[in-house]
């Protein structure tokens, strides 16, 4: 089930932290948006974000489904050590070559950091540390854009800062669903993930997040590792590309069988941060 699939994906990738202010490039200078002898914003220009909206498009494929999602994240850092976010999704339903778009599982998290100081840069992911996350089943597990269930992921992670631009992000989270409906997934999924994020001069930032998903349901774990380029234009603009290689499990009557030639997911995002 393609949805599934996005789970796995969703608890992976929020898995990471790079905090600006840790390793800021100040000082560098070059074009922007095209204007010649303006100074590039550096990487510390993000450091004051409270607030960023993430507006993104999916393309997923796995055995026998193609499936599109355009997702908009809204993140919001209350306090020093305190963030929440909020994901609204629209699901291709995938259930033929048109496009049909339906609502999806929205989905809640809350992220507790001691020790750092949160903001919203575009390189700081929607869920890190140590947090809870919650999706509610407002698709149609029908139609294949939710999960008919609700979930619960509580994650335990912490932040190493590896020289002046790496850092490195440890977590261990579990997925519990519950409230399943008649045709709703049930899931029970352990994450272990170490996220290592770069940000360079210019405000280029580079992620990988390798991770192993155990799905105690089927018995069965596999690896999966997604990669993400990012690019800081303006102080309140930038985009980013990601490519995720994750395994979709399949039961039959031989035992659970892990495919991963024909389950990947490329995406295009481009967040807003907001005020400095």
């Amino acid at each position: 089930m393609i949805i599934y699939l996005m789970k796995r994906l969703c608890l992976s990738v929020i898995l990471t932290l790079a905090l600006a202010q840790v390793y800021a490039q100040d000082g560098e200078e070059g074009p922007v948006s095209g204007q010649v002898n303006q100074p590039a914003p550096s990487a510390a220009a993000a450091n004051n974000a409270l607030s960023r909206l993430d507006v993104g498009i999916q393309y997923i494929s796995q055995t026998g489904i193609d499936q599109t999602t355009i997702e908009a994240t809204y993140t919001q850092v209350f306090a020093t050590h305190h963030q929440i976010a909020m994901t609204a999704p629209l699901v291709d339903e995938g259930l033929d070559s048109s496009i049909n778009m339906s609502a999806g599982d929205l989905e809640f998290g809350y992220s507790y950091t001691p020790g750092h100081a949160l903001n919203a840069s575009p390189w700081v992911p929607s869920d890190v540390g140590t947090g809870v996350g919650l999706s509610i089943p407002t698709g149609d597990p029908g139609k294949g854009t939710g999960l008919g269930s609700y979930v619960v992921a509580p994650r335990l992670g912490f932040v190493k800062k590896l020289g002046s631009n790496f850092v490195i992000s440890p977590t261990i989270g579990y997925e519990y669903s519950f409230k399943e409906q008649a045709d709703g997934v049930k899931v029970r999924e352990w994450v272990l993930g170490a996220s290592i994020v770069y940000v360079g001069p210019r405000t280029l930032w580079v992620q990988w997040v390798p991770s192993y998903i155990v799905d105690t349901n089927l018995d069965v774990g596999a690896f999966e590792t997604t990669i993400t380029v990012g690019k800081l234009f303006t102080r309140h603009f930038a985009m980013s590309f990601d490519f995720m290689r994750g395994p979709t499990f399949v039961a039959n009557p031989d035992g659970v069988t892990t495919d991963y030639a024909n389950s990947y997911m490329l995406s295009f995002h481009m967040p807003l941060v907001y005020p400095q």
